[in-house]
């Protein structure tokens, strides 16, 4: 196993790698106290891990994290932070993204053990799935759609964030290369009560928000790990693998953004 560890306090990255050793001696560690120099090696060195510091004056281990992630999709990663009130009221202690400082070889062996177990969706509640290809969950079960333009439509909603869409914008999104004629106008309300018809067969139908001539999706009441990303939620920045709502080509606009929109300078 490659592992990267970075923190720019010299005594810390020193016990981080001793840590390692000791939870793993066949592993090959590498350590930078610079967040640039380490992403210089990422970009010809393959590695498995990352033990990140949060809080680096050069590049927060937030926005190193997703940098490396765009170089290897599937490199997991764990966060190392000195403060416990920085999201551990939001994700607690022991979310599987965080370690608290001192790290002790316990920490690190129990993290090494649990990383590389699959993406399930959420256990119990609604979660949107879109890193890959679409599919939205009701404790762990997909939701079945009559209509793979239904389940489009659901996809774009969660795409805009609970931004409303009008009609005649998802027409521009569902049937691109058609005039907005009454045909395309009726089909796309059939296709909405299609939409509903399948949530409310599984029990969550208020998700979806219908004013006059306007569609939305009440994101409070799911889980999106594309929401959680931006958040900067590490459970979910380890879930992102390169791609998003691959079956759908607007998809890309959105991936644009998740791969060059976030915030590198900090």
């Amino acid at each position: 196993m490659r592992i990267l560890a970075v923190d720019d306090e010299k005594p810390a990255l020193e016990l981080i790698s001793e840590c390692i050793h000791d939870a793993d001696m066949s592993a090959s560690v590498h350590c930078f106290d610079s967040p640039r120099k380490a992403l210089e090696f990422a970009k010809t060195t393959e590695f498995d891990v990352a033990f990140l510091d949060i809080e680096m004056p050069e590049i927060s281990g937030i926005a190193l994290a997703k940098r490396l992630k765009l170089i290897n999709h599937h490199v997991q990663i764990i966060f190392v932070t000195a403060y416990k009130d920085y999201a551990f009221d939001a994700y607690q202690l022991n979310a599987k993204g965080y370690l608290l400082k001192p790290v002790t070889v316990r920490d690190i062996k129990n993290k090494l053990d649990g990383i590389f177990r699959p993406n399930e969706p959420e256990a119990s509640g609604m979660y949107a799935s879109t890193f890959g290809q679409f599919d939205f969950f009701v404790d762990g079960v997909p939701v079945k759609f009559r209509r793979s333009k239904s389940k489009e439509m659901l996809a774009y909603l969660i795409d805009q964030q609970g931004k409303g869409v009008t009609r005649k914008d998802m027409a521009l999104v569902l049937f691109e290369d058609r005039a907005y004629d009454d045909m395309v106008q009726d089909y796309i309300k059939k296709i909405f009560r299609d939409l509903k018809a399948s949530l409310d067969n599984s029990g969550i139908g208020d998700i979806i928000i219908k004013k006059y001539n306007y569609y939305a999706v009440d994101t409070s009441r799911f889980v999106c790990d594309m929401y959680e990303y931006c958040r900067d939620n590490p459970d979910y920045i380890n879930r992102f693998n390169g791609a998003y709502m691959s079956q759908y080509s607007w998809g890309e606009s959105k991936l644009g953004e998740l791969i060059y929109g976030s915030d590198m300078h900090n």
